[in-house]
This record gives C-alpha cells, sequence and structure tokens, in this order.
C-alpha cells in the first residue's frame, strides 16, 4: 500500500494520503504475514475459532481469550495524512471587521428611513383632489347610501352603528378588491419585499440576473447596452459592485431596470386608478385614498421590508436570480396571493373608537390584525420588523405590537441596539404627532396591553432580554429576582417576571448617588468587586494571594435611603478627610451652606478670610487612576454675598491684567511693525532701481531699441581707475553696512519719520534726469555685478518685451555695464 512504513518489528505503520485515490479498483491484496510475521497469520480468525457453539462459554472466558490474542499480536498503526495543497486551496471564511458592522447597521438604518420617507410620500398623495373625486365617482350610489346612513341621529343604538359600519366596509373591501386587477408579473417586479442577500454573500453573482430592479449583467452585454444607448439620450443608472471577501473579485455590473409601472406621482396614480390595474402596493394606497374621499380616517400602513443588519450564517438562497427565458425576460420570482401584503390600511371605526385592519388585497376586515397580517418565519420575502401608519396629516405611529405576538423574543432582536441606545425609539418620536389625541392615548393603552400579553418564548435563547420573562441563568453580575415568585416552569427551570429583576449596586455607587444604605441591612447579592484602578487591583491581588477572596456586597434601592450630610456649624463646612465636599447630587449640600460654581470661588474666600471646602460633583478615570472633579466651593450661607463680592473684584483686576497685557503686546507689535517700515524705506532709497519709462504690464513700443536677452554672470568692476586683470573673476563680499546711530525723541506719526528720513539722504536721480540734475559722486569701491549674455531665440515675445534692469547700485554703474557689454 502507498505510504507504508515499519519503525517496529512487531508495529506496522500504514500512512495514507488523501490525494490517493481511495477506489475499490485500487486496492489490491498484499500478504501481511510476509512483512510482519507469522503470528499475525489468520489472527482474527484464530479469535473466532476460540469462540464454541452455543452459549455455554462464560463472557470471561471469551473476554480473557480475546485479551491474550491481542497481547501476542502486533500492533498496526494507520495515519491518514492530509495534503497541505488541499488545506490550502480551501476557501477561507470572510471574517467580519468592526467597521464592517458598523456599516450593516448604518446601511439598516437609511434603508428603513428610505422606506418611510417613501411611503410617507405616497400617503400624502393620497390627499390628492383629483385622485379623490376619481375615485368617489366610481364608488357604487347603493354603498354611497348605505354609508350616508350610518349617522346617531338616525340610528341612535351605538352598537347597531358599530355593525352597519363593519358591514359597508365588507361591501366596499369587496367592491374594490373585484374590480380592482392585480397583475403577476407587475406584481412580482414591483412588490415591496426583502431585499436579496445575492449582493452581501463574496460569492459573484451570475448574469443575467433581475436583483430588487437591477439586472446583472456581463462586461459583453453591457458594452452592446451603451451602444445601443448612444443612439437615443435615454441612458440607464449603472454600477459596479465587487463582491464582498478577502479575495479579489471580478466586479459585477448592474444597470437600473425601467420601472414596472408608473406609480412615481400622483399623476402616476391617477392613471392608474382609471385603469384600476397595477400592483399590490398600488391596489392598497388606491383604497386608503378612497375612504379618505368618502370622510372616513383612513392610515396607509406599510411593513418595513429592510435588509439585516447581522451578517448571514448561510450563503443566500438566489431565490431571485436566474437565467434568461426564451425571448430574453428574465426570471422573477412570482408572489403568493395568499400571504401577507406588505402594504394595507387601517380605518377608523367612529361608533366603535376602534382602529380596523383592512386588506384591500386579499379581501378582508378584521377587528384586530393580529395573527392575520403577521407572516410566517420561514417566508424569505417578508419579514415583520417595523410596522408604520401613516394618517391624513402626515403624522405616524409604531404600530408593531398591534400585529404581532413575538415583539419581544423575536421582532426586536431584529432590530439593531448600536452601543445601547434604541435609535428606533428616537425614530418613532420624531413620526408621532406632538399634541396626542384622546384616539392617540386609547391606542396606546391598547398596544402596551398587546405587548403584555405576549406569550412565554419556546426557546432558551428566547428569554434572554427578554421585556417581559426571564430565567435565573441570564441574569447579569449585578441582578437579582426578588421576589422569588415564579410564573411559570420552562425545560424544569422556573421562568419569573422581568419586573421582578432588580438592579443591585455598591454602597460606594449608592453614596455617588446620594443615598446610603439602611443600618442592618444584608446585601441581596455579593460579587467580585470590578478594580477600575490600579490600586484596586493591587488590593485584590493582595487579598487573593493571601488566600481570602475578595467579595463586595450589592444592595436594592429600597435598601438604601437619602443621604443627609452633616450640617454647616458656626462658620465651619463639614469636610471629608481629604478637605473636600462630597457633592455629587444637590441633595448633599450640607444644611446652612451655599455652593458657588465659580473657578475663582476658592481665591475670592481665601482672600476675605472665609472658611469653605472644595466642591466634588465627580470623578474621571486616567491611566487607571480616579481623579475627582471640582467644581466651585461651598461656603456658609452668611458669607456666599462676601464671597461673591470678592469674586467680581477679583474678574475686574484679572480684566484690567488682562487689557494690560493686551495693549503691550499690541505695542510690541506696533513696534516691529514701525522698524520694518523704517527698514524698508532705507533700503528702497538706498537700493532701488528706476522704473521703467513704460507703464507696467505693456510691451514696448517697437521703435525703441530693445535690448538683448543676456545670461548674467558675475565680474570685477574696476576700482581708482585700475581695470581688473582677465583672468577667473575675484568675488570678494563687500564690506558691511556700518550701523546708523540710534535715533532719540518721540515720532509723532509715520509721514513725519519718513520725511526725516528722505532729508537725511542724498537724493538720488534717475536716468533720464541725469543731464537736468547734478549727481553726487558715489564714493569708488569695488563693486559686483551681474553680466548677461545672448541666449537662443527661442524666449518668448513677453520675456522680450520686458524692461532689462541693472543689478548695478547707481547710474554710474549702469554706464560702465553697458560699456562692457
Amino acid at each position: 500500500m502507498p505510504g507504508e512504513t515499519q519503525e517496529d518489528p512487531d508495529c506496522v505503520d500504514l500512512t495514507l494520503s488523501d490525494t490517493e485515490e481511495l477506489d475499490e479498483e485500487a486496492f489490491e491484496d498484499v500478504d501481511v504475514a510476509e512483512k510482519t510475521g507469522s503470528s499475525t497469520d489468520n489472527l482474527y480468525a484464530s479469535l473466532y475459532d476460540a469462540v464454541p457453539d452455543g452459549d455455554a462459554t462464560p463472557e470471561a472466558a471469551m473476554l480473557e481469550d480475546i485479551r491474550h490474542a491481542t497481547t501476542q499480536a502486533p500492533s498496526i498503526q494507520i495515519t491518514w495524512a492530509q495534503s497541505k495543497s488541499k488545506a490550502a486551496s480551501r476557501t477561507r471564511t470572510a471574517t467580519t471587521t468592526p467597521q464592517d458592522r458598523k456599516n450593516r447597521v448604518l446601511v439598516h438604518q437609511l434603508h428603513v428611513l428610505s422606506i418611510l420617507a417613501a411611503t410617507r410620500l405616497r400617503n400624502r398623495w393620497c390627499n390628492d383632489e383629483a385622485l379623490r373625486d376619481t375615485l368617489q365617482e366610481a364608488v357604487p350610489d347603493i354603498l354611497l347610501r348605505q354609508l350616508q346612513a350610518i349617522h346617531p341621529k338616525l340610528v341612535p343604538e351605538r352598537r347597531e352603528r358599530v355593525r352597519m359600519f363593519e358591514a359597508f366596509m365588507h361591501e366596499l373591501v369587496e367592491w374594490w378588491h373585484v374590480r380592482f386587477y392585480v397583475k403577476a408579473g407587475v406584481a412580482a417586479s414591483a412588490a415591496w419585499r426583502q431585499p436579496q442577500l445575492d449582493l452581501w454573500q463574496p460569492q459573484p453573482i451570475s448574469p443575467p440576473a433581475w436583483i430588487d430592479g437591477w439586472c446583472a449583467e456581463t462586461p459583453k452585454g453591457r458594452t452592446q447596452r451603451h451602444r445601443r444607448e448612444s443612439k437615443t439620450k435615454k441612458k440607464a443608472m449603472e454600477v459596479a459592485i465587487c463582491p464582498t471577501g478577502p479575495t479579489t473579485s471580478v466586479p459585477t455590473y448592474l444597470y437600473l431596470l425601467p420601472p414596472p409601472e408608473s406609480t412615481s406621482s400622483a399623476h402616476g396614480l391617477r392613471q392608474a386608478a382609471r385603469g384600476r390595474v397595477g400592483s399590490r402596493e398600488t391596489k392598497a394606497i388606491l383604497f386608503c385614498a378612497l375612504c379618505r374621499s368618502l370622510g372616513i380616517p383612513a392610515r396607509l400602513v406599510v411593513s418595513v421590508q429592510v435588509c439585516p443588519y447581522s451578517a448571514a450564517k448561510t450563503s443566500a438562497r438566489p431565490w431571485a436570480q436566474g437565467s434568461a427565458h426564451e425571448g430574453g425576460s428574465l426570471y422573477i420570482e412570482p408572489l403568493d396571493e395568499k400571504t401577507p401584503p406588505t402594504v394595507w390600511v387601517e380605518v377608523y371605526s367612529k361608533p366603535y373608537q376602534h382602529w380596523l385592519t383592512v386588506d384591500p388585497v386579499r379581501g378582508f376586515v378584521k377587528a384586530t390584525g393580529l395573527r392575520n397580517m403577521e407572516p410566517l418565519p420561514a417566508q424569505r420575502q417578508n419579514k415583520m420588523v417595523y410596522v408604520v401608519a401613516f394618517e391624513e396629516d402626515g403624522y405616524a405611529r409604531d404600530v408593531t405590537a398591534r400585529y404581532t405576538r413575538t415583539l419581544y423574543s423575536r421582532v426586536m432582536r431584529q432590530r439593531p441596539t448600536p452601543r445601547g441606545v434604541d435609535w428606533w425609539a428616537n425614530v418613532v418620536k420624531a413620526l408621532h404627532r406632538p399634541q396626542k389625541l384622546d384616539r392617540d392615548a386609547v391606542e396606546d393603552v391598547e398596544l402596551e396591553d398587546n405587548a403584555r400579553r405576549e406569550p412565554m418564548p419556546t426557546s432558551v435563547n428566547g428569554f434572554k432580554d427578554h421585556a417581559v420573562f426571564a430565567l435565573e441563568r441570564h441574569l447579569l453580575r449585578d441582578q437579582v429576582i426578588h421576589p422569588m415568585h415564579r410564573v411559570g416552569t420552562f425545560q424544569g427551570q422556573p421562568v419569573y417576571l422581568r419586573a421582578h429583576v432588580l438592579t443591585l449596586q455598591s454602597a460606594r455607587q449608592w453614596y455617588n448617588q446620594g443615598r446610603e444604605v439602611k443600618p442592618d441591612e444584608v446585601p441581596l447579592k455579593w460579587a467580585k468587586p470590578r478594580a477600575y484602578t490600579t490600586l484596586n487591583k493591587r488590593l485584590e491581588e493582595q487579598a487573593r494571594a493571601s488566600g481570602n477572596d475578595v467579595q463586595e456586597g450589592l444592595f436594592a434601592e429600597f435598601q438604601t435611603r437619602r443621604y443627609i450630610p452633616p450640617a454647616v456649624e458656626h462658620g465651619r463646612v463639614p469636610c471629608n478627610a481629604f478637605g473636600n465636599v462630597d457633592l455629587f447630587v444637590p441633595s448633599m449640600l450640607p444644611r446652612g451652606g451655599t455652593h458657588i460654581p465659580h473657578a475663582l470661588a476658592a481665591r475670592a474666600a481665601k482672600h476675605v478670610g472665609v472658611h469653605y471646602g472644595d466642591a466634588v460633583v465627580g470623578f474621571e478615570f486616567r491611566r487607571f487612576r480616579s481623579l475627582p472633579k471640582l467644581q466651585g466651593i461651598v461656603v456658609p450661607r452668611e458669607s456666599a454675598d462676601l464671597v461673591r463680592a470678592a469674586i467680581v473684584e477679583l474678574e475686574h483686576q484679572e480684566a484690567q491684567t488682562e487689557a494690560a497685557k493686551r495693549q503691550k503686546r499690541a505695542m510690541k507689535n506696533w513696534s516691529k511693525l514701525l522698524t520694518a517700515l523704517v527698514v524698508a524705506r532705507r533700503v528702497q532709497a538706498e537700493y532701488r532701481t528706476d522704473p521703467p519709462t513704460h507703464p507696467p504690464g505693456r510691451a514696448m513700443r517697437e521703435d525703441l531699441p530693445t535690448r538683448a536677452p543676456e545670461t548674467r554672470q558675475l565680474r570685477d568692476m574696476p576700482v581708482d581707475g585700475l581695470e581688473a586683470p582677465s583672468s577667473a573673476p575675484v568675488l570678494d563680499h563687500p564690506p558691511p553696512p556700518e550701523k546708523a546711530a540710534p535715533r532719540s525723541g518721540p515720532i509723532l506719526s509715520l509721514d513725519a519719520l519718513m520725511a526725516a528720513e528722505a532729508a537725511a539722504q542724498p537724493t538720488s536721480t534717475s536716468v533720464h534726469d541725469a543731464e537736468d540734475t547734478t549727481e553726487t559722486p558715489a564714493p569708488k569701491r569695488r563693486r559686483i555685478v551681474l553680466v548677461r549674455r545672448r541666449t537662443g531665440p527661442r524666449r518668448s515675445q513677453r520675456h522680450v518685451s520686458r524692461p532689462a534692469r541693472s543689478y548695478a547700485e547707481d547710474d554710474a554703474d549702469n554706464e560702465d555695464d553697458e560699456e562692457a557689454a
């Protein structure tokens, strides 16, 4: 056999690799006796021969024979080695990072808000006057007369009016159910159902496939579609996505298909009302508008079909994905007409003072939608997570508790709670009417009663975080059941009410809330303390090293009372061992004291000689250390006004000090500015060049001689009438300028200072005024100038038109520079 090894004469090791073919035809007969010796020949046959016929031999004798035969037989070891190549080729499971989880929750929330916005828009279209007139004209006269007969003056008895209204609604729904035709193809493609999970999976999508109104296509099909669209002005919206996962994948191209029905506006709804043909959602929306046209308060109810926020444990089933049929049409899974819809209507019965559930899609009216509108858990296309009802004025209410009996055990688990915050409660608060009506208050009581009537969960996991029931195994460290009154049993475990689950705290935690434990109270529970700081961790380690188990007692709120601090006596504020006053809550303020939450309160009290204590309002943890948070001081009540007056004086002094600092800083900045201006003025007066004769930004006249572009290089200028040698130029740095004498006396203004500087300096003349003005000969000194050489004619006209400036220091140097050139 392959991989056969023999390490010991009495041990046979057979190593088989899973890369070998294990078919029956691949096995061959091998004589083991030739390799392992004659002692193994007919080993198992001898065991069977040792057992005589019949049941006369005892079991002990048989076991002894087997044990004796086993000790004489050699051991056989068979190892199945796994191929590394096959193990490496296994597909890795796509890991979910914290950022992925945040993105899923964000997508879930945005999806919910988008569907609610779309439903609110369609609810507004139901109030369109033209749409109402169109629907009201289609109602038979017999139904209108039947509705007008339901009046307190005509029928005084309330019970009879309730019966008449329900009978009218039954006939109206039956008439609408027969008159409005739902197309199967339109209903399947335009249905508001659960989004497909194909885009969430790391597997690529095989086109062509229909995915929630989008069509997946191949790159070749995408190119052909672009060619067809180039001939027209209409272009489909398209996206390119890459499947998630650690491996690189080919992007999937999707383009948006045209809508199956034109109901994206009130005009489209009017056309659907005239034709009475459309999808299931359009049928329910138009029935809501019909009820409002008859004066019946009606709500548009939507069951939000949102993508799940948690990663799917199994791969998504391609229930809406398939290949193209003959004729080029995509396969779309049809809807089951018997399943509950995602959009329906609620009408308010004025005689009954109750909201009735109306399903215009399936054609029935129920006093309550419980067990009638909730889909089965096994349905993929419909999941009940959020149910919202929009009223005529645009406000909405969460009515999920009316249509499900598993609100806490199943529905609430499908809603995300990021960081423990119930974001859906904030959304519902924004949708609700600011001022509740009487019927809203009655409905709140009804919904709360439905939530309390939820039956016991059918699984252990359903009891976890359940709002009504609880198991002792799911309690947290600081929770206890008191009193221990069980309301049932589940799999042998007692079941308690969630209302009897109490949250406990230690004595220190209750003290931070302004309460203290009553005398002679026994802790309801002992638990291991939480070591938040380094000191607590060290104490816990020391106790553990000594063999003691550190435990702290936890108390309930009914075991505590309000903490009353010592009163202020004789102008002395009671302080703790650190000289502070614990003021975690306002009730911990000592009687006869006043809290002054000001940063200068301590300095003011010390300045006037009033006894005080720093107010500790809490603690903050930094680097495993607990640091107190101080906010103001506590002083005697009779000295509070004196301290406040001292605070005002200190604020005035600080304001003056700050103003003096600001003035000093401004004077320093002005001094820097004036010095910089003086230096700049002097540099311009001594080293400035003559401005060009033509206006800046314009080209020179063509008749004026232009200087050819030159390349600048350094050379020596003659000194004292001597020419510089023709050898390499010697670059000597000019002597540093002499420091000006310090000025004294006040400077009234910048203009006066500039005038004084101009009078002190000799007047410099330009080249054009050299004939009329006598120049003062400049002192001869060694200078370094830059000389330009000619370059190629590739300079632009803009550079050629620029005036050629000289880097000489005076006009005489300019003339020398021209002669040298």
